[in-house]
């Protein structure tokens, strides 16, 4: 995804923008991030469902968590 979206400027610039709207630095005021922070960055869950969809799992790349990973409604166990 970051490199399809690093070779279109205004894809990456959008991708920065709406980091730094959502994202901003929390010695800024800003309230500590929750799972609804990611809800927030419209912009980047587009690229990411179109990079999806253009780059689909399948048997070559098949996808798989790194590390486990959980959230207040869900968790993704690391392949092992």
């Amino acid at each position: 995804m970051l490199l399809r979206a690093a070779g279109t400027t205004d894809v990456w610039a959008g991708l920065r923008a709406g980091a730094d709207d959502v994202l901003s630095p929390i010695d800024q005021q800003r309230a500590p991030d929750t799972d609804a922070t990611l809800t927030n960055l419209v912009f980047t869950g587009r690229v990411a469902r179109e990079a999806m969809r253009l780059h689909p799992p399948g048997l070559v790349g098949a996808r798989a968590a790194a590390v486990d990973v959980a959230s207040a409604t869900t968790s993704i166990d690391a392949a092992r």
